[in-house]
């Protein structure tokens, strides 16, 4: 399998209807840790912190490198990790530009909601740095960032022990609840 037709088999395991693979309450999602921004993202934490661009060459102890390294390092691929467990999953989410709310919404249906717990993880040092020295608001960081989860895992609970197993790293992260409101999803 092609390396480039991950997004579109996500796609399609997230939006067919055939094989049913509708969300239902009692399903889990996990997380797979990224600690970099992706490309789209760079741009807004370019602009919120480096003010001068000089500021792009200032070298931060607690990241371990300068600004413009951390913004421009590359992200995490996920292929290679998933390809041979995707029969186990029901849904993926790449968090990429638009965060949380702007990318698991895509993979959900109408009648349901994505309930995050957001202390079930750690949050990289970079998005702290952003948050801080441009006084952003912790749901525009959701909403905007990745926060340290490149990926969302939608998964039965009968498959969430297998991925564990398969997914050390993958953390449990929050469960498909029903639809609260009108919002698609709570970070809690």
């Amino acid at each position: 399998m092609n390396k480039d037709l991950i997004t579109e088999y996500e796609c399609k395991i997230c939006n067919n209807t055939d094989d049913n693979r509708s969300f239902t309450v009692r399903e889990m999602m996990l997380g797979l840790h990224d600690e970099f921004i992706y490309f789209q993202c760079s741009a807004c934490g370019c602009v919120q912190i480096a003010n001068p661009p000089k500021s792009l060459e200032k070298y931060y102890p607690t990241l371990r490198q300068t600004l413009g390294q951390a913004l421009l390092a590359p992200h995490k691929c996920y292929f290679n990790e998933l390809k041979h467990l995707l029969p186990l999953i029901k849904g993926l989410a790449h968090i990429t530009g638009g965060g949380f709310t702007g990318n698991v919404p895509r993979i959900l249906p109408e009648n349901v909601t994505a309930c995050f717990d957001t202390s079930t993880w750690d949050t990289p040092i970079i998005f702290k740095l952003i948050q801080e020295q441009g006084q952003i608001t912790k749901d525009e960081m959701y909403r905007v960032f990745n926060m340290g989860i490149g990926m969302v895992i939608v998964a039965t609970p009968e498959n969430v022990y297998e991925l564990l197993r398969h997914l050390p790293a993958a953390k449990q992260i929050g469960s498909i609840i029903s639809l609260s409101n009108t919002q698609r999803v709570i970070l809690d």
